[in-house]
């Protein structure tokens, strides 16, 4: 199903048709499938429906899912929906990374490199970044649809 709202949605193999796309998204999401639950967040937040989205995202996180954890993460520091809070944002970037989320290590480890935590973690960073790399691809050879490597 959600791979039905995503073709609806993109319009690949079909025409792109949004109102076919939600239907599909949220019949996925109905299954309570955290992936499908995730989507249907993606889909509202690029239709601009960002309070719906963060309900679900802030659900998700909660409930430990990463990739929802890193996107509430982006969300408070767009300040998208929720007030904009950097220190919360870069504590839910950190618990991500932590866990593997390779987005969230990414971005930690640029925020390093920029100087962003301080000089003394700019060669940490870059190392960090080597490393996050290293484990992309890993996980990309193992399981490209990981959901660590979802953004």
């Amino acid at each position: 199903m959600v791979r039905l709202g995503w073709a609806s949605d993109t319009g690949l193999g079909v025409p792109a048709d949004p109102s076919q796309a939600e239907h599909w998204y949220r019949k996925a999401a109905a299954s309570q499938n955290l992936w499908a639950r995730y989507q249907l967040s993606e889909f509202l937040r690029r239709k601009g429906a960002h309070k719906e989205a963060l309900s679900i995202v802030d659900e998700l996180a909660h409930a430990g899912y990463l990739p929802a954890i890193y996107r509430l993460s982006r969300l408070l520091e767009a300040g998208i929906a929720i007030e904009k809070n950097s220190e919360l944002s870069a504590y839910y970037r950190d618990h991500a990374a932590a866990h593997g989320h390779v987005w969230a290590g990414r971005e930690r480890a640029m925020a390093m490199i920029k100087g962003h935590m301080g000089p003394s973690k700019v060669i940490p960073g870059c190392l960090s970044l080597a490393a996050v790399l290293w484990r992309s691809f890993q996980l990309v050879a193992r399981n490209p649809t990981d959901t660590r490597l979802l953004r």
